[in-house]
């Protein structure tokens, strides 16, 4: 059983306790939705509320999801590297690997990623590089398994 059941988390004790507003900012969250579980995040403002005496007497949360906006601005930021990396690039291989370089550092969005060369007819694609694959560490088996 949960030790803090019945007790209000940090955050809110800390309100509570100092009067003083708090926030948490794009708080990664994995939450069930649409019968998976989903990669979320979300802003939570913490602010006290005073009673008629002037003390604290509760607080106002507020969330707000920002989910898009975060994950938007990975991606921009992977897209913003390969562009200012490929203006450097002459020769294919320097492509190459600055494509494989750049998409591999973006593993939340491209876990992984294979890029392909064709001939120059189109009839037999190469596999020029890969970036590197981190491992991935197995879970544990539970006890339900």
């Amino acid at each position: 059983m949960d030790g803090n059941l019945g007790r209000p988390a940090p955050r809110i004790r800390q309100v509570l306790d100092t009067a003083e507003a708090t926030w948490d900012e794009a708080l990664l969250l994995f939450l069930e939705r649409s019968g998976y579980r989903e990669e979320t995040y979300h802003t939570f403002s913490y602010s006290p509320l005073s009673g008629d005496d002037g003390e604290v007497a509760g607080l106002l949360c507020v969330v707000t999801e920002e989910t898009d906006r975060v994950i938007g601005e990975r991606r921009l930021k992977t897209l913003r590297s390969l562009a200012g990396e490929l203006s450097k690039t002459i020769t294919e291989q320097e492509v190459v690997s600055c494509i494989a370089r750049c998409l591999g550092e973006n593993q939340k969005d491209l876990p992984f990623t294979l890029l392909y060369l064709f001939t120059e007819d189109g009839a037999k694609p190469a596999l020029p590089a890969q970036p590197e694959l981190r491992k991935v560490t197995r879970p544990r088996q539970s006890q339900f398994d």
